[in-house]
């Protein structure tokens, strides 16, 4: 449930170290790629990494993302105005490194639900790294969409959906949530330890008895 919120380790810095080794090495020998990656990557931090969520928006009447969205808190005040787009687009070296730290240390939340395909699309690859993730749906067959979509987030480890205006039936929301759930099920499985176990988050907007009878069709804990 939404408010049983499990204590967990918040992903630092050092935890992409391993990822940026193995994919990059010690290319790039000049410039700030002199420094260790262990330092590289606090520097992405201190830029990237806000403690606020991070809202993502689309230009109006569009699904174009803001090229801004990346650099608005969650009281819509500017956070370091263009430094995030800014980074990850000076060098591909550059994104590769830090797209990981970006995408992997944020909370993220997409206000409306179209905006979440150009949001994964624009990410690319580096969707495997997020972890923390919010969205809004009025409709079951959106949820079930994102879930596909999100499917592709291998290390999620808070997902929380919000519904408004529209009522959906318990059965509705199970089957919605189901591809996204049984692919953090099955990823759960092959972590080594038991702190990091993925855990679905859902809102607390519902009644207890309505995510009781979800968790039951979905048949697990993970709610």
């Amino acid at each position: 449930m939404a408010d049983a919120h499990h204590s967990k380790k918040q992903p630092t810095s050092k935890d992409f170290t391993n990822y940026q080794i193995a994919h990059h090495g010690l290319k790039g020998q000049q410039g700030c790629f002199k420094l260790p990656a262990e330092l590289r990557n606090e520097i992405y931090a201190l830029c990237l990494v806000g403690p606020r969520t991070i809202h993502v928006t689309c230009l109006p009447f569009t699904n174009t993302l803001n090229p801004r969205a990346h650099c608005v808190d969650d009281k819509g005040t500017s956070v370091s105005v263009g430094l995030a787009g800014t980074l990850l687009r000076t060098c591909h070296e550059v994104r590769d490194e830090a797209s990981p730290v970006f995408y992997g240390m944020n909370h993220f939340s997409l206000s409306e639900f179209h905006m979440i395909e150009p949001f994964l699309g624009g990410a690319g690859d580096f969707v495997q790294h997020i972890r923390r993730i919010t969205f809004f749906c009025v409709a079951a067959s959106d949820c079930r969409n994102g879930m596909l979509l999100l499917s592709q987030a291998k290390n999620l480890e808070t997902v929380t959906v919000k519904t408004t205006g529209i009522c959906m039936r318990p059965r509705d929301m199970a089957e919605a949530l189901r591809p996204l759930y049984e692919t953090m099920r099955e990823s759960s499985k092959k972590r080594e330890h038991k702190e990091v176990k993925e855990i679905l988050v859902l809102p607390t907007d519902r009644s207890l008895e309505y995510w009781q009878c979800v968790r039951k069709l979905l048949g697990d804990d993970m709610l």
